[in-house]
Formats: C-alpha cells, sequence, structure tokens
C-alpha cells in the first residue's frame, strides 16, 4: 500500500511538470486568438503513468464488472487525445477550432503538437488548457498587464511528494524494480523544461520577472530544472520565488478588458456584501478576480433536500471534487445547509452542494 501511494504520488508529480512543453499563446484586442502546444513527454513519465495508472484502470474496469478494455497507454490517452482537448473547452463553455493536430512516438517519448483558434480568452484560462498559470489585470494608466500567477500551495503539495520520493529511492522496493524502468523514471525527472509566449494586442512597454521580450508585441519565459539535484526547482516553477513575472502593454482599443472590470467590480461587491471571516483570520481587500476563475449568480435557498455532505468547520482546508469532474482547493469562509464559500486564494466563490460530489 505505501508503495501504491508514493507511485501515485510521483504520477501526480509528473503531470504536473517533469515534461518538456512549449506555448504560444496569441491574444487579439476582442479576447479572441490562437494557442499553439507542442509538448513531449518523456518515457520515464509514459512509463511510469502506463504502469501505475493503467493497471489501476484496468483493474477498477474489472472489479465493476465492465467490458470495455482500457486504454493501451494511458500516457498517450491523458496527452495525445484530441477528445480530450474538446473536453475542457466544451466543459469552459469556449468555441474552438483545430487547425493542427498531430502526435508521433519516438524512442519510447511522446510528441504533441496542436494550434487552436479560440474565441474568448478568459474562457481558455478556466478550461486548463494552458500549463502556464497566468491572471489580467488594468494598472492606474489603463495599460493591460499579464501577471504568471503564484501557486504556494501547489509548492508545498509537490515538495511532500518529493520527499516521500526521496525516501523511496532508498527503499528495497526501488532498488528491486526493473533498471530499465528505474533509469526512466529518474530520466524524466531531470528533463523538465517549460518555455511560454505570450503575443499580446499592442506593442509591449516593459517586461519583469522571468519574462523577456521576444520583439515588439511578444515576452517569452523559459524554465528548465532538475528535481533531484535542486529542491529550489519546484518553487521556481510554480513563481514563489522570483518575484512577479509580468508583461505590460498599451490598453488602447482591446476591449475584452471591460469585462474583465465588471467581473473585478462584481467580486468586490460580494465579499463586501457578504463575507464570513474564519476564526483569527484578517479581512483582506480582495485582489482583482481571475479570468478563469468563475463566480457562481446569487441564488436564493432551495427547500429541496441537497446531497447529505460533511462540511468541516470554518477555517478548514479543502478539496472540493465537483461533479464537473473540477477540483477546487482553498479554505471554508462561509457555510449554509445548501452551500459553502470558499477562499481559492483570489477570491471567495460560492459552491452549492448540489454541485459537489465529495469533500475531503
Amino acid at each position: 500500500m505505501k508503495k501504491t501511494g508514493i507511485l501515485l504520488a510521483c504520477c501526480v508529480l509528473f503531470l504536473g511538470g517533469c515534461l518538456q512543453s512549449k506555448e504560444h499563446l496569441i491574444i487579439q484586442r476582442d479576447g479572441s486568438g490562437t494557442l499553439e502546444i507542442d509538448t513531449m513527454v518523456p518515457k520515464g513519465t509514459m512509463a511510469l503513468i502506463d504502469s501505475m495508472m493503467g493497471g489501476m484502470m484496468q483493474g477498477m474496469t474489472e472489479a465493476f464488472g465492465g467490458k470495455q478494455e482500457a486504454p493501451k497507454s494511458m500516457a498517450e490517452e491523458m496527452f495525445g487525445n484530441k477528445e480530450e482537448v474538446l473536453k475542457k473547452a466544451r466543459n469552459a463553455g469556449l468555441e474552438i477550432e483545430f487547425l493542427d493536430f498531430k502526435t508521433e512516438k519516438k524512442e519510447g517519448n511522446l510528441y504533441v503538437k496542436y494550434k487552436i483558434a479560440f474565441d474568448d480568452i478568459q474562457k481558455l484560462i478556466g478550461s486548463g488548457m494552458l500549463s502556464t498559470q497566468i491572471t489580467f489585470t488594468k494598472d492606474s494608466e489603463g495599460n493591460l498587464v499579464c501577471s504568471t500567477k503564484d501557486n504556494p500551495q501547489k509548492v508545498q503539495e509537490s515538495e511532500m511528494q518529493m520527499a516521500q520520493f526521496q525516501d523511496w529511492k532508498q527503499s528495497e522496493q526501488f532498488k528491486d524494480m526493473d533498471p530499465a524502468m528505474r533509469e526512466n523514471i529518474l530520466g524524466a525527472m531531470q528533463s523538465l523544461k517549460i518555455e511560454f509566449l505570450i503575443t499580446l494586442p499592442n506593442e509591449i512597454k516593459k517586461v519583469s520577472g522571468m519574462f523577456s521580450q521576444k520583439d515588439s508585441t511578444t515576452a517569452q519565459s523559459v524554465f528548465e530544472g532538475n528535481f533531484l539535484e535542486d529542491p529550489s526547482v519546484i518553487q521556481k516553477m510554480f513563481g514563489t520565488s522570483s518575484g512577479p513575472s509580468q508583461v505590460t502593454c498599451s490598453g488602447e482599443g482591446i476591449s475584452f478588458l471591460e469585462g474583465m472590470l465588471i467581473k473585478q467590480k462584481t467580486a468586490k461587491a460580494e465579499l463586501k456584501e457578504d463575507f464570513t471571516m474564519a476564526p483569527g483570520e484578517d479581512l483582506k481587500t480582495p485582489a482583482p478576480i481571475l479570468f478563469g476563475d468563475s463566480l457562481k449568480e446569487p441564488r436564493r435557498e432551495e427547500a429541496s433536500s441537497v446531497p447529505s455532505l460533511s462540511v468541516p468547520s470554518l477555517g478548514a482546508p479543502v478539496q472540493l471534487f465537483l461533479k464537473n469532474g473540477r477540483i477546487v482547493k482553498g479554505t471554508i469562509v462561509k457555510k449554509s445547509k445548501s452551500s459553502i464559500k470558499v477562499d481559492i486564494g483570489v477570491v471567495a466563490v460560492t459552491y452549492y452542494l448540489d454541485e459537489i460530489d465529495r469533500i475531503e
């Protein structure tokens, strides 16, 4: 059981960053644009996912009497499935068109390259298609500011997973593993490289942090590291050690900014009018809302029955497993008979119990 738990932690860690990827996001003034993604999934990551998750999937299918066979490669299903991209778009209400989609397997590595046209940058970010987490705000001079999003919670989780992996490396279970599999796993953890390019609608005025200017309208950030040799890689990867990384351009003619400002005002008004603090927690001014974080429209308490869920007390950290497949992490700041409000780090969002599958 311990071995299974550690392998699952490694799978999660690999999915979070043990690959090589290049993303190029081009945004038009109306919020439409294109996204091009070029990913290489190392054979070590492929082997671990197929060995662990493929076996689990087949076992669950057999346990529940299912006749459908598990995919030959769970890794290819996760990274190279065009339908999964379409599913993310549908769940976010995003209209997309594939301009290109190619997959190729070479020497055990999986190469996936595709390009889509999209209609709404806000929905794109909310879809989870981008591995680089970004936000958009408007500064005091009316400029558009794109910032990478810090994720200290992800740092903490990844550091814990790495600690488990380091312990496992010293175990007899790891030493008894097939040498090729062991070498592939270690190799995958040393091959992280993420390149992100963003082309804005107007000329760039300034860049900071990990961003550098590539041309008049395009900035890029390149991150690469080795989890095994440099523990600080995790902090750098999730933006908690290098300070704010931002790209600023003129806001002239950028129409999607107006919708963003409306959302900011809505978020602040909701928090001001309806906010319950956890014990010992200070009330803080909310930061500008992120594109992709959906605010729920107020609705009345319903007399009809709601699912029986065990809701932790105020101030408790939680994970909400929603029925639409999303997982939300944060802190409970308010709860009622039919809903809970969770601080997700930027704004408190209300989730209704009939939307939630389970709470951990």
